[in-house]
């Protein structure tokens, strides 16, 4: 399933020659998740409890102020990069709104509760994954971060993907049909590698408190994707081709 709003902001390409251009893609994805809204259940999970309810108010602790939840909220796989080439790394920015309110304990004394930590991790084909890692948060529920692959984890897959383009096929620059290339010589090859960011996918855990809700999971995803590319011989195969990466394993 896809998250609610997935948009490319900006997209740059410089062409060299007729049939090849050094490319310098950058380019943004956007998550907005709306708690308030019947549709979020489609686009996470979270853990399951009577008292954790969706409703108009968002993500709900209908609880006595003092009484708390360990939440924990996975959403989506959102593809990020382009259809046709993925990306190498994407720079995270999010936000968790709104702010939790003070809690006042049953001996008076108040506190309010901890903003509570975002994670993310990549994969090539929304099944396999990298581990999980910590994003900083510079002020409170704002949330920053970046996914990379090593070059010598991509080395691998950008060796077969060299051997693709000295093949005689439809589109050389085409990673989609690469990827199926080499996947059916090597079926597990992702299992063993995760060689680019085609897909994001966000973990929030926190402690809420009675009353406390969740309304917004906002994230913006930028990935910037260079090196020369080949026009395709065919138009009619990178025709439509303007979105976001879209392979997934079977």
């Amino acid at each position: 399933m896809r998250a609610l709003a997935l948009t490319i902001v900006a997209v740059v390409a410089v062409v060299v020659a007729a049939s090849t251009a050094t490319a310098g893609i950058l380019g943004m994805h956007q998550l907005k998740l709306d708690f308030t809204r019947p549709g979020a259940a489609k686009q996470a999970t979270w853990t399951s409890s009577p008292k954790l309810v969706l409703g108009p108010k968002g993500l709900e602790l209908r609880a006595p102020g003092p009484e708390v939840f360990d939440l924990a909220l996975t959403t989506e796989p959102m593809a990020t990069g382009t259809s046709w080439r993925p990306a190498g790394g994407v720079g995270i920015t999010a936000t968790v709104s709104p702010a939790a309110a003070p809690v006042t304990l049953d001996n008076g004394q108040t506190y309010t509760p901890q903003p509570g930590r975002l994670y993310a991790r990549y994969s090539p084909d929304a099944k396999h994954w990298s581990s999980w890692q910590v994003m900083a948060m510079p002020t409170p529920y704002h949330y920053s971060g970046e996914l990379a692959v090593p070059r010598t984890h991509a080395a691998p897959y950008d060796e077969l993907v060299e051997k693709y383009g000295k093949l005689d096929v439809p589109w050389k620059s085409d990673e989609e049909a690469a990827v199926q290339w080499i996947l059916k010589a090597q079926p597990d090859f992702f299992a063993k590698h995760q060689p680019f960011v085609g897909y994001v996918q966000f973990l929030y855990e926190a402690t809420l408190a009675g009353g406390q809700r969740i309304e917004r999971l906002d994230a913006d995803v930028s990935f910037g994707i260079g090196g020369a590319h080949v026009a395709a011989k065919d138009p009619k195969v990178a025709a439509k081709r303007e979105g976001p990466w879209r392979f997934r394993a079977p």
